[in-house]
């Protein structure tokens, strides 16, 4: 690889001088997710209504709504991809071993550099080994078929969504239940 495109040569010709830490360790810069993908939510109304007892059907326009917005907290909170899609990250894959974000990886990672030029990708054992420096990652990622455990923490975090509606101080927070149920499940940030 050539050493000019690593940011560790620009440190270290600029004395260091901007933001040290920055370009030393593996980062992911963005993830631009495909939303436009028509995604089957894991999680149906059905599940929902049963998990919450919930026998009327004023709200079910709003539950449907939460679904999504459940799923994309719990997604975000664990960086995995609980539904199929296309995504790009910009990474800078300083170390090695880097795990994607928004796994698990269900295609073969491809990259280009900064300067548009095609890398060879080593990926295996879920970590991009190689190449190293900054680079965008496109690839597929996310479950085809959700373990049961993800969509029980969806189910939680719909209803209590759905509890706290209105309420700006615990809206926009992920429920005890599905934190408890998803900790041991988080991927690295």
């Amino acid at each position: 690889m050539d050493y000019r495109s690593n940011e560790d040569y620009y440190y270290r010709q600029n004395g260091y001088k901007a933001r040290v830490g920055n370009g030393l360790y593996n980062l992911c810069y963005s993830t631009n997710i495909d939303w436009s993908a028509n995604v089957t939510e894991p999680v149906t109304l059905a599940d929902i209504k049963a998990w919450g007892k919930i026998d009327q059907s004023v709200d079910d326009d709003i539950l449907d709504a939460l679904i999504t917005a459940a799923r994309i907290i719990c997604e975000q909170y664990t960086n995995t991809g609980f539904v199929s899609r296309s995504i790009v990250a910009d990474i800078n894959n300083a170390n090695g071993g880097f795990m994607l974000p928004y796994g698990p990886v269900t295609s073969t990672p491809t990259a280009v550099n900064w300067e548009g030029t095609a890398l060879t990708v080593e990926y295996s054992l879920n970590q991009l080994n190689s190449p190293m420096g900054r680079m965008s990652v496109s690839y597929t990622g996310g479950y085809s078929t959700l373990p049961e455990v993800y969509k029980t923490a969806i189910k939680e975090q719909v209803l209590y969504l759905y509890d706290n509606r209105g309420d700006r101080a615990l809206s926009n927070r992920i429920a005890p239940m599905a934190q408890i149920i998803l900790n041991p499940l988080i991927r690295s940030k």
